[in-house]
């Protein structure tokens, strides 16, 4: 998918395009993303471009397992991990795991993939206006910021003695 006036996209901007795609393409059972974009690290394409199709998204997911007209979803969150099952058509959105580690093609593999046409789809193709899909968000800058930490340790052997001169040293600082 790509278009000369699509140099500046957003997530919403590569979401709709790629849901164009999709449908001009005649649909999917199964659309896999990765988790987040190494830029920014917004996590949205995925969830965007299933709501646009209309379809349910998992997010996150470290394992998945086709089951007739369903898929399970494995997925950590917060340390636990959780199991989630949607019908197909869905989106899933992936992260890094030990086990999800993407594998090598074979030589003779990649010898073939050479002799292959690459379809290219632009605005003409997926019926959109090559200047609609633009960035509508727009970084301006990143920065790391600065943080200067400041612990001050309080005397007292004792909770209370604690609590008290964590109380005086609020007070003293006209916080409370």
């Amino acid at each position: 998918v790509w278009d000369p006036a699509w140099t500046e996209l957003d997530g919403q901007g590569v979401a709709h395009l790629l849901a164009r795609a999709v449908a001009v393409l005649g649909g999917a059972d199964l659309i896999l993303c990765g988790r987040q974009a190494s830029d920014l690290e917004q996590g949205l394409v995925g969830p965007m471009l299933a709501e646009e199709l209309g379809m349910p998204c998992v997010t996150v997911g470290r394992r998945i397992t086709v089951q007739g007209q369903s898929v399970r979803v494995e997925r950590e969150v917060d340390g636990l991990v959780e199991s989630v099952e949607v019908t197909l058509p869905a989106v899933v959105t992936m992260t890094s795991a030990k086990s999800n580690v993407p594998r090598m093609p074979k030589v003779k593999d990649v010898m073939l993939a050479r002799g292959k046409l690459i379809r290219v789809l632009g605005a003409a193709e997926l019926g959109v206006e090559p200047g609609w899909v633009g960035a509508r968000v727009r970084v301006e800058r990143l920065r790391v910021p600065v943080t200067a930490g400041r612990c001050e340790m309080l005397a007292g052997e004792e909770a209370g003695a604690q609590a008290a001169a964590l109380v005086d040293r609020l007070r003293a600082l006209k916080v409370i």
